[in-house]
């Protein structure tokens, strides 16, 4: 059975799943020290790389709805679509004890329950912000999957600077404005219009 097959309420508020019931994990995931049986590592292998297949298929899904969203920004419908992927992401890493990933993912999902229930406007800043911390969440979920598919190890991803921002958003201060696109202000200069950009792009 798929690992993220998890059933989620209609519309679970992060306040609801800040601290969600996890099933038992294997003895592995709980306590790194223990022993391992060789079935042991072949099913928490099998749960994590389906975890990587559908969280990939899931940061997927995201990217495309935040582009609905910059286009309607006061579309309930697309906040939710967004928001109901990093729950589920947020649920099966911390099943797998996953803790970056459960961390980052619960914090996005908040960010967008405050959109959503009008604590916060979506604005192109706070939308920018949400990008990044998927795009985050998409590098940190490759990088489990270069260390599970043995290739050499990069550099811990440092997530300190995204946290910071998403706190920031949530207390409510101004989140700065992100530069203009380079497409953007050769278009407003009449260097090219929007059908030759659209076409570059």
């Amino acid at each position: 059975a798929s690992c993220m097959g998890v059933p989620l309420e209609a519309e679970p508020s992060a306040a609801e799943t800040a601290a969600p019931a996890a099933p038992a994990v294997p003895a592995a995931e709980a306590s790194p020290g223990a022993a391992t049986t060789g079935k042991d590592r072949v099913q928490d292998e099998s749960l994590l790389k389906d975890f990587i297949t559908e969280g990939l298929e899931y940061i997927g899904e995201i990217e495309m709805n935040i582009l609905n969203l910059e286009q309607e920004p006061d579309n309930k419908d697309y906040i939710n679509a967004i928001f109901r992927p990093f729950h589920s992401v947020k649920g099966v890493a911390s099943f797998l004890n996953l803790d970056g990933i459960r961390t980052l993912a619960h914090d996005l999902e908040t960010l967008l329950d405050k959109a959503r229930n009008e604590a916060l406007a979506v604005t192109p800043e706070l939308i920018d912000l949400i990008l990044d911390g998927s795009d985050t969440l998409k590098a940190m979920i490759g990088q489990l999957r270069d260390d599970l598919e043995g290739r050499e190890a990069t550099e811990l991803i440092d997530t300190s600077d995204i946290a910071r921002r998403i706190k920031l958003a949530e207390q409510g201060a101004d989140l700065p404005k992100q530069p203009k696109k380079l497409g953007t202000i050769l278009v407003e200069e009449g260097v090219i219009n929007e059908d030759e950009l659209q076409e570059a792009l």
